[in-house]
Order: structure tokens, then C-alpha cells, then sequence
């Protein structure tokens, strides 16, 4: 063999044993599998019977059966009290439930869901519990309990790993097939037909109790105007959405809202003619609850926040589909209705303010009459 043979063969030898370690499979971690201990359950089971001896027993006036946290709590708020003649009863080792949690020589975990919300002062209770196990490190100007930074947990991310790289969410679309894209439209448009029903379901029973007696919110003052609100405008318009696309955005959501009080504003004044027959007949309409004046005013009021959210709501829509150009002008026009509806009501406001309710009411009808011309 030459020498340029048995040097290379030398140099590849610690490249070869590399190689070979790296097809290696690593060993797992030290471990152990926790929980409830099912040998305890089993004896539980099969009918284990235990003797006491006549020593052993005692008398409490309070006994606590599980250390979990409604056990621990119990025992907590107990001796907060006063009061300490009182036992505790846990099957496992150490009491805990589902919120124990344990560490070793790498991390710290939980063994199930114990995490809480960051609470707000009004929760005295639970600010105490975490004042006394010294998370709460202070109060801010507003008396609000500060939480020790070390014990706060940011929202967790929902990821798949795959193939040794990690993909956001729960549904793995690397690789996915037409079929199974299709197959996960079928199961979301599936969800949202439920949605479609309950909408259908609520719309129904609204549309009943608005005329219906016991109930008859025709007559239950704002609730009238609420309901009107809900089945006339705002339902349809989300019910509509929801067939054509997902759930809508906070932008289509507020200007259904906006739309609806701007047009609630409208019937409030075309209901308004008839506050002397509903006055007459005991039906405590919106208008007949306020009083005519009041019932105007609230009308002029709707009607003008309703048309500034519609003109505000229709703005962010258009941004965030991208319109721009001469196109934006699209909402002058819009601009201009709103306009001219709130001026007209405002005019109705204005004369029939100095007026008597006998006036006041031939005014309205009058301003009725003029608008079906």
C-alpha cells in the first residue's frame, strides 16, 4: 500500500465513525408518566375493605374530600376564617389535582390547566389567594394588582411540527392535496350552517315576541326599538354575510350596527304619527315611553350617529379592500343622503320644540303625510 493510501485511509476514519454516529437514533430524556394513580383507583374497585383501628378515628366537624382546587380552596377560605378544626382528604401523594405542576433538571411544567386570567381588583378573593403566594407585587395608580413578571404566561402559539420544521396553526397545509383543501371548506361551511341556524332560530323568536303577547316587546318601550334594530337590520345584514363568506370583519359588524341606527333614527320619526292612537290604545311604544318631544330628539340623535359610522365604517372597508382613486368619491353620494335626512329631522326637532303636545303631534303627521309625496 503507498503512503497516500494509508494516510487517506487514517484521515477517513473519523469522518466514517461521524457518519455512523449520526444515523444514531439519541436516547430519550429520564422520565416518568404522572397522573391520578389507577392503583389506588383499582383497589377502589375491586371492593378493597380496610379495618381502622379503634385509635385511629377521629372527630372533626368539617372533613374535605379531594386536594384539589376547590378542595385546597375550601380549606383555604376555612382557615382565613378563623377556622381550623377542619381535615383534608387526598387519594395522591401530594394535593394538587390538575393543577399540580413539577420540574426537573431542565424545565419547569405543568401537569394540566391551571392557568388564570390576570385578575382586576374588583376580584378581592382571587387577588388575595395571589397576594398571599406573592405573585402580586404591588398596585398600579389605579389600584389594579400588579402581577410579578415571572409568573405571567404570553398566549400560546398553535403550531404542527412536521418533517423537522414548524407550521403555524393546527391544520398541516404542507403537502395538502386539492381534495383535502376541499374537504376543509366542506367542514368550515359545514360550521358556519350551524351559525346560519341559530341566526334563523333567534330572528324567529324575536320576530314573534315583537307582536306576541305576553311578551309583545311592541310595547315594552326601548325594547321596541332594540328589537327592530336587531331583526330588521342587523341580523340580515350578518345572516348575508355569513352565506356569501366567513365571519365578517369589526369594519362589516360596526357598519351594520351604524346602518341600523341610522335607520331606526328614520322610523322612529315615520312611527311617531301614530303616538296618539298607540297613546289611546295602552301600547307603550318607544315614542309613547319618551313622550313625543323626547322621541324626536332621540330619533335626530340615532340618526346622526348611525350616519357618521356608516360614512366612518365605509371608509375602513374600502381601505382595507384597496379602493382608492376617484373611487373613494363613491362615498360622497352617500354622504350627501345622510345629510339630508339629518336636516330634515333636525327641522322637525327645532318646530316642534316650543310647542304644545296637540301642535306638536299635527306637525309630525303633517312632516309624515310630506314624506310619502
Amino acid at each position: 500500500m503507498k503512503r497516500r493510501e494509508i494516510l487517506a485511509a487514517f484521515l477517513g476514519v473519523p469522518f466514517a465513525l461521524a457518519a455512523c454516529r449520526r444515523n444514531e437514533v439519541p436516547p430519550l430524556p429520564a422520565g416518568e408518566i404522572v397522573g391520578a394513580s389507577d392503583v389506588f383507583g383499582h383497589r377502589l374497585r375491586d371492593g378493597l375493605s380496610i379495618e381502622v383501628p379503634r385509635d385511629a378515628w377521629s372527630d372533626v366537624p368539617i372533613v374535605i374530600v379531594g386536594g384539589g382546587v376547590a378542595g385546597l380552596t375550601a380549606a383555604w377560605s376555612l382557615k382565613n376564617k378563623g377556622f381550623h378544626d377542619f381535615v383534608l382528604f387526598e387519594l395522591e401523594s401530594a394535593p394538587g389535582g390538575t393543577s399540580r405542576s413539577g420540574s426537573n433538571r431542565t424545565i419547569s411544567f405543568p401537569w394540566g390547566a391551571h392557568y388564570i386570567p390576570a385578575p382586576m381588583k374588583e376580584n378581592v378573593a382571587l387577588v388575595s389567594l395571589l397576594d398571599e403566594m406573592g405573585v402580586v407585587e404591588g398596585k398600579d395608580q389605579a389600584g389594579e394588582p400588579i402581577i410579578a413578571e415571572q409568573f405571567l404566561c404570553r398566549d400560546p402559539e398553535e403550531r404542527v411540527f412536521y418533517k423537522g420544521r414548524w407550521y403555524e396553526g393546527l391544520y398541516l397545509q404542507a403537502g395538502e392535496s386539492q381534495d383535502d383543501r376541499q374537504q376543509l371548506q366542506k367542514f368550515n361551511a359545514e360550521l358556519d350552517r350551524w351559525i346560519l341556524f341559530v341566526l334563523v332560530a333567534i330572528g324567529l323568536v324575536l320576530g314573534a315576541a315583537y307582536s306576541v303577547k305576553p311578551v309583545q316587546l311592541k310595547g315594552r318601550g326601548l325594547a321596541q326599538l332594540f328589537c327592530l334594530w336587531l331583526i330588521i337590520f342587523v341580523g340580515p345584514m350578518l345572516f348575508i354575510s355569513l352565506l356569501v363568506s366567513t365571519m365578517p370583519s369589526l369594519a362589516l359588524l360596526a357598519f351594520a350596527a351604524a346602518f341600523g341606527a341610522l335607520q331606526m333614527g328614520i322610523i322612529l320619526v315615520n312611527t311617531a304619527e301614530d303616538y296618539p292612537e298607540d297613546l289611546e290604545a295602552g301600547i307603550k311604544t318607544t315614542i309613547v315611553a319618551l313622550g313625543l318631544h323626547r322621541g324626536i330628539s332621540l330619533a335626530f340623535w340615532l340618526t346622526a350617529i348611525g350616519a357618521a359610522g356608516v360614512l366612518v365604517t365605509l371608509g375602513a372597508i374600502w381601505q382595507q379592500k384597496n379602493v382608492a382613486g376617484i373611487w373613494t368619491l363613491a362615498i360622497a353620494p352617500a354622504a350627501l343622503a345622510c345629510l339630508y335626512v339629518l336636516s330634515g329631522i333636525w327641522k322637525l326637532k327645532r318646530t316642534i320644540a316650543g310647542q304644545i303636545l296637540e301642535v306638536a303631534i299635527q306637525t309630525v303627521k303633517r312632516a309624515a303625510e310630506a314624506s310619502l309625496r
